[in-house]
């Protein structure tokens, strides 16, 4: 080739490869291929054991060098790293290290099964979730959890002049413990539902348990994991909106709400919710009519229709 560049065809001479040098490649890190020489003898199971204090809890972690390496080779210093296999924890660690060194702002989800450890095949780990970190019933979740607490306050105590944020949210799946969430109001007027209340218990919710309620109905109605919702009071009733969606969470609810509510839809111009989401079990039967009968029958000066969803 005229370049000075080999060129290798096949045998019948019609395809071609041209071969390229490692000093033309736009990379400065040599090709993938060249990692396992650069990393396998990497003792990710020290890292560990220094986060630890010498407890061997997990077999063979992954360095965090060789994560770090795969991320700044593949990634943008602002992408989101997702591990479906979050095991120990080293990608979080690794991400967050990344960060430090280059200033970067990834941001990572772990994924983890709640994945039983055996006492018998593990013992060390086992008693040390079970022991020190008081978990009821000892899992590979726990030990990730705990890696990316230690990590994070590591990075904290060895580069005091680092202040960015290294916290992270944990979310987890439940089996679905409720009857029905339904789009269709009409289907939860029946006869049968007017004559029970379906809030007879007075207890409240938890803070906990409200940010897994709406966390919940964020992810059923398409809205991020981290969108805020606005609190808004209706008269002194606490309600959250966001993304044009109006949830109506606690109990407590009363007819001036209801009124104070249509006043804000009609004079506010930057409220417009489309739909308007009720926890049931904190509404009463009346309630729920009361307000499907002002939302159906109220021309609001805004012309919107709005949706109401019953859920459980």
């Amino acid at each position: 080739y005229k370049s000075g560049k080999l060129i290798f065809f096949n045998e019948k001479g019609r395809n071609f490869k041209l071969k390229k040098y490692l000093f033309e490649l736009k990379s400065k890190f040599k090709p993938v291929s060249s990692i396992y020489t650069q990393f396998m003898t990497a003792n990710g199971t020290k890292e560990l054991k220094i986060l630890f204090k010498n407890e061997r809890l997990f077999k063979y972690p992954k360095p965090t060098g060789l994560l770090k390496f795969l991320v700044e080779q593949t990634c943008l210093k602002d992408d989101l790293i997702l591990d479906f296999f979050a095991g120990s924890g080293t990608t979080a660690h690794a991400v967050m290290d990344l960060n430090r060194e280059d200033g970067g702002n990834r941001k990572f989800i772990m994924v983890q099964l709640a994945e039983k450890i055996s006492a018998k095949k593990n013992q060390t780990a086992y008693n040390f979730v079970k022991n020190e970190l008081k978990a009821k019933k000892p899992t590979i979740f726990e030990i990730c959890k705990e890696r990316i607490k230690r990590a994070a306050k590591k990075i904290k105590e060895d580069h005091p002049q680092y202040q960015a944020d290294l916290g992270f949210k944990i979310y987890e799946t439940i089996a679905k413990n409720y009857t029905n969430i339904t789009d269709n109001i009409e289907e939860e007027f029946n006869e049968e539902q007017q004559q029970i209340d379906l809030f007879s218990s007075n207890d409240k919710l938890s803070e906990k348990d409200l940010q897994a309620l709406l966390t919940t109905y964020k992810i059923y109605d398409g809205m991020a994991l981290n969108a805020d919702l606005e609190k808004i009071l209706f008269n002194d009733y606490q309600a959250y909106y966001g993304d044009k969606k109006l949830y109506f969470i606690h109990q407590g609810f009363k007819t001036v709400d209801l009124i104070d509510f249509i006043a804000k839809l009609d004079d506010d111009k930057n409220f417009n919710p489309q739909q308007f989401i009720i926890f049931s079990h904190n509404f009463s039967s009346k309630h729920q009519r009361e307000i499907k009968e002002a939302l159906n029958n109220y021309a609001n000066k805004k012309n919107i229709k709005i949706d109401i969803i019953l859920r459980y």
